[in-house]
């Protein structure tokens, strides 16, 4: 009975994390920096600091004086309430990365991360037990306890990934966007009334907090759930321009918006450089660049050409994640392009690709597939563990982020997920359509 209720793509990319994490261990102790640098910010001194700038910004309640701040009035009240507990001279300071060495910065960042690592492994295990229930027959209570033993090593080793490591070293909310948007996915098909109009405040409050969450309603618009998606957007419209009353006024609405259509102008490779972003068109140009230019960036009308095409994936992937059948399938789609479409898209970003990773490892299969395992090495470039020694053609002098090895391959992995996914639910859904027209033509004959 057991024998058919394994989950073979669960050991198998828990057996390549593993592997992944020994050559990286033992390329960087061979570097000269321990391969630190290549998996983090690139700057040894701004570790921790999306905790720590947002508190200084929203210490006196009116973050939004300049175009650097993009965070939505939301973050800003709960940053607020964090610097009630750090003294008024350290969020006020001009030296702000001194606040993380200090007591009071020290003690809120503790409590901090402490309260959302907590809260994101249970969330998480009852979503790994969610998607392994819907897969699975009876089992024995043996193998029942078995399985929940390697859940909790899957866990383990999705905290330790690549985007988990990333998002801890910038300790940045997205970490919060994340559980806020997995709770949806737990609650919205719950029997009861009151934990589905949870999930759709959770979904609101995700959105509101980094935005690109927003399409993960597409799911209700899938199922025609037309009352709850009128909901969730005005739940939406709600926490999105209200603490604006809080944080600087209703007349700071325009500062933000000006902000954030200014934030892709952060993405000019000559000045910052392909490494640490992970958006589509950043992976296109990253690959012609170094593989077509030899490390010269390239023209303008390349980096169009690009954005197109990341449009047109954009685009693709949201038609047929509305038409996939399979559910890991569609949270594949929907996060590459919350990924993938953003111009100021972060390695750590794609913390979020947890969620489509998880419902699919969970599969049950009595027999491995050839795209299982195509997808299981795009899943372990996104979470992997690359160091790597960079080859000298990736430097580029006088940008702030360089390419890396492991950005690179992280990157394709990201833009590859999203492709093969698009390419397999399109020939599926074509499939369908062509035996549809072909049984209709029986009928009339």
């Amino acid at each position: 009975m057991d024998k058919k209720n394994k989950y073979p793509l669960m050991y198998i990319f828990l057996g390549g994390m593993l592997l992944l994490a020994v050559i990286a261990f033992i390329n960087a102790s061979n570097m000269q920096d321990f391969g630190v640098s290549v998996m983090y910010f690139n700057d040894p001194f701004d570790s921790w600091m999306d905790f720590f700038n947002p508190i200084n910004h929203a210490g006196l309640a009116d973050p939004y004086i300049d175009t650097d701040r993009i965070y939505p009035p939301i973050c800003y009240c709960f940053y607020w309430l964090i610097s009630r507990f750090v003294p008024r001279g350290l969020y006020t300071s001009s030296h702000i990365r001194r606040m993380k060495y200090l007591t009071g910065g020290a003690i809120a960042f503790t409590m901090y991360m402490v309260v959302t690592t907590y809260l994101f492994v249970n969330i998480m295990e009852k979503f790994i037990r969610l998607s392994a229930k819907e897969e699975r027959l009876e089992v024995s209570r043996k193998r029942e306890e078995q399985e929940k033993f390697i859940q909790k090593i899957l866990i383990i080793f999705i905290m330790f990934s690549s985007p988990f490591i990333y998002q801890y070293e910038r300790a940045n909310i997205i970490f919060i966007a994340l559980m806020l948007l997995i709770t949806y996915l737990l609650l919205k098909d719950s029997d009861n009334k009151i934990a589905r109009e949870i999930s759709l405040i959770c979904l609101a409050l995700s959105a509101c907090i980094k935005i690109y969450p927003a399409v993960f309603g597409l799911l209700l618009l899938k199922e025609k759930r037309w009352k709850e998606s009128i909901r969730v957007v005005i739940y939406g419209l709600i926490f999105f321009f209200v603490p604006f009353a809080f944080m600087g006024g209703f007349d700071k609405i325009s500062k933000f918006l000006e902000a954030l259509l200014l934030s892709p102008d952060n993405s000019d490779p000559h000045e910052y450089g392909y490494g640490n972003k992970l958006n589509f068109t950043n992976t296109i140009m990253a690959v012609h660049t170094f593989f077509v230019n030899r490390g010269k960036i390239s023209y303008a009308d390349a980096q169009n050409k690009a954005h197109y095409m990341s449009l047109a994936l954009t685009f693709g992937s949201a038609i047929m994640a509305y038409f996939s059948k399979e559910k890991w399938k569609t949270y594949a789609l929907l996060t590459g392009i919350m990924v993938g479409f953003p111009a100021f898209s972060f390695m750590y970003c794609s913390v979020f690709i947890c969620i489509p990773l998880v419902t699919f490892i969970m599969q049950k299969r009595e027999k491995i597939r050839k795209m299982d395992i195509v997808y299981i090495i795009t899943f372990l470039m996104i979470f992997g563990i690359h160091i790597y020694k960079t080859p000298k053609l990736f430097y580029m002098k006088d940008v702030k982020w360089p390419l890396y090895v492991t950005d690179l391959i992280q990157a394709l992995g990201v833009f590859f997920l999203t492709l093969f996914v698009f390419a397999d639910v399109l020939a599926v859904t074509v499939s369908e359509i062509r035996k549809k027209k072909d049984s209709d033509k029986l009928k009339k004959s």
